[in-house]
């Protein structure tokens, strides 16, 4: 298995030292579609902030054909990079 170290890049999200934004919890916000990213709101389910998180599939692009699958409410880690979220989980395509 390959070590990460500060240049490793996983999907859209690359791991450094200094990436700028922390790890959040975030909640999805109704069901995925046939596309790579999905509604969430951050930090606290229907209350907290709505965003918009990219996520990657390997193999694939569409979330509502991917595991693990996701539903309403399900928790994901997303981290902001240069003004996107991204999500720190991998999916992929079935």
């Amino acid at each position: 298995m390959a070590e990460l170290n500060d240049t490793t890049i996983f999907g859209n999200l690359n791991i450094a030292g200094s990436i700028g934004g922390a790890v959040r919890l975030a909640y999805i916000d109704g069901a995925p579609g046939a596309v790579s990213t999905v509604a969430v709101f951050l930090d606290e389910d229907v209350n907290g902030e709505a965003a918009t998180v990219t996520c990657s599939i390997v193999d694939g692009g569409a979330l509502n054909a991917a595991t693990p699958s996701l539903s309403d409410g399900d928790e994901i880690y997303v981290i902001k990079i240069g003004g996107t979220w991204y999500c720190a989980n991998l999916f992929h395509a079935t």
